[in-house]
């Protein structure tokens, strides 16, 4: 017997209604299949496993990429009263791990990451346990992170081997062709059925500017410009940490904005803060790096702003797509010159110098040439790409065309981006094409090539007449908005 989903729907949530892809994952895991949904940003993806868990007994495994983002969806769990969920990661020491472990059938959700996921101890707890579903959260992160950054991601496969094949949901919301293909080989047995379920990636509420500064043009002064005008609150991404504390400062130097930086050389403590005082309404701008963002649900996020360029199509739409889960009116913001388009070819040519040791390096790894000791010394990126290869390669012939293919595709995405600076056409037609789409129905702020009089736009007019500072809340806890952050912190690892 199937299940009446919209009941469930409004019992758990009050909603009468789905979004878009939320109905058609449920109903295939109903069947017993596995899943693939690329869902927008915003799209509720995290809805599908917390309703879909009331449906099955068992524990729900998330696997999920950062920490502040196994938090804040543990944090999520407990505001609706869906469940209770444990997040199993480094803040916790070896005996509270033990101690989560144990108890593991007192939760309904476990969060943790693909590190932790393939500790020996880790997997023998869970084969003890009946795993109703797995979960793999942002999964684009196989592709995109697998090779030579995270490599464990490629190994979720094993995982899934070792607990006996669970039904699983892997959740993205960007993933064109190739990244679907690498998902599917790295998660699913080959010719395992998969039902895909995909919606478009489209956000027409978010207009798409890009704003090119003049020859002897200040940047900083740029960024200040528009940060002064600008409905709040807002990001700013920057690449390089040293350069993101510098525009944070000078803001706070120069400005009356409420800002803060978010990067991995800031403490735990510290971006947990950081995260709750942006999701409390008590900040207007937050300057990061990507990591920031991933999956917090804070709805209102009028603007992103791109300081600096990622180096792929994947995560600018990422990022971008932070902006406006609410569904009004919002805005992404580039600003870009030829010092952009320079720091892009840096990235090029790194790649390219990059490919002879790496070939002389994975040539002695299949020679059992290469010490432990001597990969340490390498760039971690380096060391990640060895673990990659070491793991999945036999030959050295068949690693080497492999990273021949993924520089090519590494070299592909930064050549994209350069595209996309110099596109004079429409950037949102430009952008769908990355992700294998086209625009259906255009909105009537779209974006500044197809728009070059958005400023006498009255719905650009009314986006810019919001308040240009965020207002803080009394919290709906207690009413009192001045609570200590020690206590918040405390609140948040509870």
């Amino acid at each position: 017997m199937m299940t009446d989903w919209h009941k469930r729907l409004e019992e758990m949530t009050g909603y009468k209604a789905f979004k878009p892809g939320q109905l058609a994952s449920l109903e295939a895991l109903d069947r017993q299949e596995n899943v693939v949904a690329i869902l927008p940003t915003g799209g509720g993806k995290s809805l599908i496993y917390q309703i879909n868990q009331y449906n099955e007994p068992g524990v729900t495994l998330i696997i999920s990429p950062l920490i502040s983002l196994m938090q804040d969806q543990v944090s999520q769990l407990q505001r609706m009263g869906l469940g209770r969920g444990i997040a199993l990661n480094s803040t916790y020491d070896r005996g509270e791990q033990a101690y989560i472990l144990s108890h593991l059938s007192d939760y309904q959700f476990l969060f943790l990451s693909p590190e932790m996921l393939l500790k020996d101890h880790v997997i023998r707890a869970l084969q003890r346990m009946d795993i109703q579903l797995l979960v793999v959260d942002e999964a684009h992160c196989i592709s995109q992170w697998g090779y030579d950054f995270r490599p464990q991601y490629t190994e979720l496969k094993k995982v899934r081997q070792l607990l006996k094949q669970p039904k699983t949901l892997a959740l993205s919301a960007t993933a064109n062709q190739s990244t679907l293909a690498d998902i599917k080989a790295y998660l699913f047995e080959e010719g395992e059925p998969i039902q895909l379920v995909k919606e478009s990636v489209d956000r027409p509420n978010i207009f798409y500017l890009f704003d090119e500064i003049d020859t002897g043009e200040v940047r900083v002064n740029k960024l200040q410009d528009w940060l002064d005008r600008l409905p709040k609150p807002g990001i700013v991404y920057v690449h390089h940490k040293s350069e993101l504390e510098e525009l944070n400062q000078w803001m706070k130097d120069h400005t009356d904005l409420r800002v803060a930086s978010y990067h991995g050389d800031r403490s735990l403590e510290d971006r947990h803060i950081i995260q709750s005082q942006f999701l409390q309404n008590e900040l207007d701008v937050v300057f990061a790096t990507s990591a920031f963002g991933m999956g917090i649900n804070h709805g209102h996020i009028r603007f992103v702003l791109h300081y600096h360029l990622p180096k792929n199509m994947a995560d600018f739409i990422q990022e971008v797509g932070r902006a406006g889960r609410d569904q009004e009116q919002s805005v992404s913001i580039v600003l870009y010159d030829n010092r952009e388009a320079a720091r892009l070819q840096q990235m090029r040519r790194l790649l390219e110098d990059e490919a002879d040791l790496l070939d002389d390096l994975l040539e002695r790894l299949f020679k059992q040439a290469l010490t432990q000791s001597e990969v340490d010394q390498y760039a971690d990126s380096v060391s990640a790409m060895l673990y990659f290869y070491r793991h999945h390669f036999t030959d050295y012939q068949t690693a080497k065309v492999h990273a021949q293919k993924l520089r090519q595709e590494r070299l592909r995405q930064i050549y994209q981006m350069l595209d996309l600076m110099a596109n004079d056409q429409c950037y949102r037609t430009f952008l769908l094409d990355q992700a294998d789409e086209q625009v259906v129905d255009r909105p009537d702020l779209c974006c500044s090539n197809c728009q070059p009089d958005y400023a006498s736009r009255p719905i650009w007019q009314d986006l810019m007449a919001l308040p240009n500072r965020v207002k803080v809340e009394k919290d709906e806890h207690d009413g009192d908005f001045k609570e200590m952050w020690t206590q918040r912190l405390q609140h948040l690892l509870s």
